[in-house]
């Protein structure tokens, strides 16, 4: 297992975050912290997932929840570069048409 890292880049009208290690149940509160000072400054977010080495079922609940969150605020949370178990947990969600994957918009696939 690989630790979950997180860089932030604020831009004019999004906040940027880029993940690498894996995101599952013991790094998903890491996440929540840095989305919830990530709000503070813009309620739209983009989460870069293109060195995300491995996300669990857990994973996508906080990233769904950390969605929902950011609509609150007007804005809303995008994935860029699913890949990898992050793109399969999405994928097997939204074909079951159930689970915190049907609710994530997915931008620029690999």
């Amino acid at each position: 297992m690989k630790a979950l890292g997180v860089k932030i880049a604020y831009y004019p009208g999004f906040c940027l975050l880029v993940l690498r290690g894996d995101l599952e149940e013991l790094s998903a509160p890491i996440l929540s912290l840095v989305v919830e000072e990530a709000l503070e400054h813009s309620s739209r977010i983009v989460v870069d997932a293109a060195n995300l080495d491995s996300c669990d079922y857990q994973g996508t609940a906080l990233l769904a929840a950390m969605h929902r969150r950011a609509e609150v605020a007007g804005g809303g949370l995008s994935l860029a570069f699913a890949h990898g178990s992050l793109k399969r947990l999405l994928e097997f969600d939204r074909r079951n048409g159930s689970g915190p994957g049907t609710e994530l918009v997915t931008t620029l696939d690999w």
